[in-house]
């Protein structure tokens, strides 16, 4: 298992939920919302393998009225 540093940065939407961007050396970034997004964007950087990297965005459902 290697070590890799993550960057987050979070900001808060209106419904205090998070939300931002989690980049790794070498990996391609993911944009989260929500908790469970935050959870999968990090699973994803923390992946050992040589599987391509898609970037694919990690999203959670929003909360019912809020603003995406």
């Amino acid at each position: 298992m290697s070590n890799n540093a993550v960057t987050i940065v979070l900001e808060l939407d209106d419904a205090d939920c998070p939300r931002g961007v989690a980049t790794a050396t070498g990996r391609a970034p993911r944009e989260f919302h929500g908790w469970l997004g935050l959870a999968s964007a990090m699973t994803a950087l923390a992946r050992d393998g040589d599987e391509p990297d898609s970037g694919d965005t990690a999203r959670t459902p929003l909360i019912e009225g809020a603003t995406p």
